[in-house]
């Protein structure tokens, strides 16, 4: 039963981080560049699955507080590099994959919707060791 939930959940953070990140594909009202929107997306969407994968990884490997805080920590931080690592590039390839205008502002706020969910996700970490590790003492919060 554990697997299927653990499936259902993510697809729908898949789903629901491509919707979200998909708005840099909306071209209703500008002419985006494919060439230059597809690899922010595939950034964008790397990272924001770089998140989930670690923090698992990490609640089932680490047994302090302290360790499942800094590994996710370095998780938020490595989730973020892809996404800024393509930007760099593609701010400074010439022709037609060149990021500028409106595609730089939209890998910038994909920058700020991803760093905000890294943040988000250290902070969970944090309250769940804490409550882990208050379960495991045997001194049930409430």
């Amino acid at each position: 039963m554990r697997g299927w939930i653990v499936g259902i959940a993510a697809i729908a953070w898949v789903a629901a981080w491509s919707w979200v990140f998909g708005f840099s594909f909306s071209d209703s009202y500008f002419e985006y560049n494919r060439c230059s929107r597809v690899p922010v997306f595939a950034a964008a969407m790397l990272g924001v699955l770089m998140i989930p994968c670690g923090a698992f990884i990490l609640w089932s490997r680490t047994r302090t507080v302290a360790a499942l805080l800094i590994g996710q920590v370095c998780v938020a931080g490595a989730s973020l590099a892809p996404l800024a690592a393509a930007s760099f590039v593609l701010a400074r390839v010439p022709g037609a994959c060149h990021l500028s205008a409106d595609d730089a502002m939209g890998a910038g706020i994909d920058f700020l919707v991803l760093a905000g969910v890294a943040a988000a996700s250290v902070g969970i970490a944090a309250v769940a060791g804490a409550t882990r590790a208050r379960y495991a003492r045997g001194t049930r919060p409430g």
